[in-house]
This record gives structure tokens, sequence and C-alpha cells, in this order.
């Protein structure tokens, strides 16, 4: 796994590609909106990296990430012709009831990684996974509800829908400490995917996207997440 060191002055094969600056600008917009006066030097897009041909229907989506000394702050904005969810509170399956913005982040060398959704009605759903957890959840061996993280503070989030732009936005923060790291300014390596379903009332299925490189349809395929090294800004 290739760690990508981000800097300023560098280019990334993560760097977003020119046909998305106006999701950009919406993502920049609403993180400033939010309070986050930083600039974002790192900015991701959702792509269907599985695929030889992107789906008809998928919208694109960009992820930026404003790393800080408390935490890691992503601000996300989607294209999406139906913005829906019909979550209706904390830790539900949301990926089963609408639009989800979906967060996996682990740290090398953790055996558990983290797996957030934030819907477009700014609910959430938690979970603290292992890969055999992982396995025995999909295997019918454990329940689900074993590895749901209960504590609504584990991480924020907040949400804007704009209907008339087709597109909502979402910033979420996630504490070092949540994660096992440690507050500081000192340099943060975290893996990380920042993946979607796009969700539709008429269409059978969500349509799926991820920063990752992912050679399959699959979200937990931790191999293939980003490995990044995260600058503290200013300090």
């Amino acid at each position: 796994m290739n760690i990508l060191i981000l800097l300023p002055i560098l280019m990334s094969p993560l760097a977003i590609n020119s046909n998305c600056d106006d999701l950009i600008s919406e993502a920049k917009a609403y993180a400033a909106q939010e309070g986050l006066t930083e600039p974002s030097e790192i900015s991701l897009e959702l792509k269907q990296h599985w695929l030889a041909e992107t789906q008809p229907e998928y919208l694109p989506g960009v992820a930026l990430l404003y790393p800080s000394s408390d935490g890691l702050y992503i601000a996300a904005t989607f294209a999406d012709k139906s913005i829906y969810s019909d979550a209706t509170g904390f830790n539900q399956k949301t990926w089963e009831l609408g639009d989800v913005l979906e967060v996996f982040v682990s740290t090398p060398d953790s055996p558990t990684y983290w797996e957030i959704h934030v819907t477009p009605n700014n609910h959430r759903l938690q979970l603290g996974w292992t890969e055999e957890g992982f396995n025995a959840v999909g295997a019918g061996d454990r329940e689900l509800d074993e590895f749901l993280i209960s504590d609504p503070d584990f991480v924020r989030s907040s949400v804007s829908v704009d209907d008339e732009k087709d597109q909502w936005s979402t910033l979420v923060f996630i504490p070092w400490e949540s994660i096992g790291l440690t507050p500081g300014p000192e340099e943060k390596t975290v893996e990380i995917a920042i993946c979607r379903y796009d969700a539709a009332p008429d269409r059978t299925g969500a349509i799926l996207s991820s920063t990752a490189d992912l050679t399959v349809a699959s979200y937990h395929r931790r191999a293939e997440w980003a490995t990044i090294a995260l600058t503290i800004p200013g300090k």
C-alpha cells in the first residue's frame, strides 16, 4: 500500500479533475460557512474505479480533507437528482433508507476500522469493525448491533441540501481520539475511503462511488483505501 504525502506543492494521483470544479467550490463554501478558515489542500473525487465504463446514472461527488490539531474535517458535496432519505434516527440501517455519505477510516497497524454514515437529513450510523467481525456479520454468525458505536459525540456532522442546484453537502468532524490518535500538531497518517450510496425512490439499487481505487464494488476492501500522511496547517 502506497503512502501519499499530500502537501500544497505536490500533485497527487488522487487529485480531482477539472469537471468537478463547481462541486469543489460548493464544498469549500459550505466548509467556510461552518467555520473552517484554513484552505483545504486535499481534494478527492468519488468515482466508479471498478468499472471499465461509468454507469449512466452516476453523478459526481467530491470530498475535501481539512486536518486540524483536534481531528479531521471532511467536507463533501454531491450532485444528486433525487435527494432523499427515510432515516428517522441514530444508528439505523441508513444504506437501506436512501442517500448516504460513507466514511471509512483507520490508522496503519490498527486492527479496527470505523464506518461513519451521514444522510441528507443528518442522521448518522457509526460502526467500529475488524475484518473478522465484518466477515462474521456477513456470514450471519454475529449481529450488526455488536459493532454499533452508541456515543453520539463519536463524530459530528452537519448537512445542507440545495434542491435548486440538485446537490447536497455535508461536513463531518472525526476527533483524532475517536480513532485512537493523540490530538496535537504532529503529522497524522490515516487510511481512508470516502464513499457514497446515491439512491432514488423510483430506482432499484443505489449507484455506488468511492474515492478509493477499488477493484470491485465493496467499500470494506481496506487494502485498496488511500493511505495519507496529513500535515496540520500552520504547525
